[in-house]
């Protein structure tokens, strides 16, 4: 069943009690009231954007909005169904519709937000498939031969390319998902290893400038990077891999993003020697970790070391009030916390001192796991105290469940 809604046949709104108003004198009362209004005012203008997002219900998107633990639906919104959509500080949403090759935005924090659609036109040479909005910038990430990003500024009206080193881009690579913290951008660079985090600064948001890059530690043969979230000091990366030994695997690798290490003087000293010892290594070399879908406990490896590997796929990651949720295909939710003593370094002898083997890797009983009561769960929606799960049921139509 889709989420139970509250659909008003108008617009409902909160209004002050008057009844129990003090009858002295009336020039106070009003400039109070003007007072209480304003204040209102001020309160609904910059909480309201943070309350609504965009949701499906029965194969259409609405506008909806929290109100206290009601989830109000505010009307249907003409934007196709899609997880390619981004929100920013004032109500201005920015959606990917690939299928017609466009990009579209509107404010719901209006209630006309269906009257201000604007419709902007892809630049050539790129197939996006990643978005984010920030301030009157909306970045582009995707990739047409080789990785670009696109930035549409909404009061220049036009679109520009950003820059990317040419020893970073390369034939295959693309950009897959964005982050902003404080006045940077990071966005995710996928397939073809090495992969990196790259770093924009956005204090000019009319020339955005690559100010650093980091190599992002590989867990394995195959591996393509989905998404990545901030918590924090930590960002969080989503990938998958694969392997003739151990099939499809998913992987969560969080990494301190206040020490991220340097690999390429290691990479480079490991090409000339294999037998490096460990200790000459960098100190920072370890500072992150893996949690890998398809790594058990070691007995049961050794036991059994090709059987009961099912290709298990975590296809959306949240992060929700101090928790990691792992979405599981098609309806399993798995939850863990991120803990200091997950950081300890691994141990590595002999030969093992290849680019895999740079983060820890735990076992997949760190996660709490429950089923869930959907058939087939799509991707997290996430507002500031909520989150929902965009689902399909049977017959294919898409709605929303709220997790938490």
């Amino acid at each position: 069943m889709a989420e139970r809604l509250s659909v008003p046949n108008a617009q409902r709104f909160l209004v002050a009690d008057r009844h129990k108003q003090s009858r002295r004198n009336p020039m106070t009362i009003n400039q109070a009231f003007k007072i209480i209004i304003t204040l209102s005012l001020a309160i609904s203008i910059s909480s309201t954007y943070g309350q609504r997002t965009v949701l499906p219900v029965n194969n259409e998107n609405f506008v909806i909005e929290i109100q206290g633990k009601k989830t109000v639906n505010k009307g249907k919104i003409n934007f196709p169904i899609t997880k390619l959509f981004d929100i920013n500080e004032i109500g201005n949403i920015a959606i990917l519709d690939t299928a017609q090759n466009r990009l579209l935005i509107t404010n719901i924090s209006k209630d006309n937000f269906n009257n201000i659609i604007e419709t902007i036109a892809f630049p050539e040479g790129i197939e996006p498939i990643s978005i984010k909005i920030n301030g009157s910038n909306i970045f582009v990430g995707g990739d047409f031969g080789k990785e670009k990003i696109y930035s549409y500024n909404m009061t220049e009206k036009k679109w520009s390319q950003i820059d990317i080193p040419t020893e970073i881009m390369s034939l295959g690579k693309s950009v897959d998902d964005f982050l902003v913290y404080s006045d940077t951008l990071i966005a995710l660079d996928n397939l073809i290893m090495p992969k990196y985090l790259l770093f924009y600064s956005l204090k000019d948001p009319l020339s955005i400038n690559l100010i650093k890059s980091y190599e992002v530690p590989p867990n394995g043969t195959y591996e393509q990077l989905h998404r990545i979230l901030l918590k924090e000091e930590y960002f969080i990366i989503l990938s998958s891999t694969f392997s003739g030994y151990t099939g499809g695997a998913s992987h969560v690798t969080v990494l301190d993003k206040n020490n991220l290490p340097d690999y390429t003087g290691y990479i480079e000293k490991t090409q000339k020697n294999i037998f490096l010892e460990p200790e000459t290594r960098p100190k920072g070399l370890f500072n992150g970790f893996t949690i890998s879908s398809n790594k058990k406990w070691l007995w049961f490896i050794r036991k059994r070391p090709n059987r009961d590997y099912s290709d298990i796929r975590w296809i959306d990651i949240a992060e929700h009030r101090n928790r990691i949720y792992l979405l599981e295909d098609p309806n399993k939710l798995n939850i863990f916390k991120i803990k200091q003593k997950f950081f300890k370094e691994r141990i590595v002898k002999g030969i093992w001192h290849n680019d895999e083997r740079f983060t820890r890797q735990l076992t997949s009983n760190k996660l709490k796991s429950k089923k869930l009561s959907v058939e087939s769960g799509k991707w997290f929606v996430s507002l500031e105290n909520s989150l929902f799960l965009v689902y399909q049921n049977k017959q294919g139509e898409f709605n929303f469940k709220k997790i938490k």
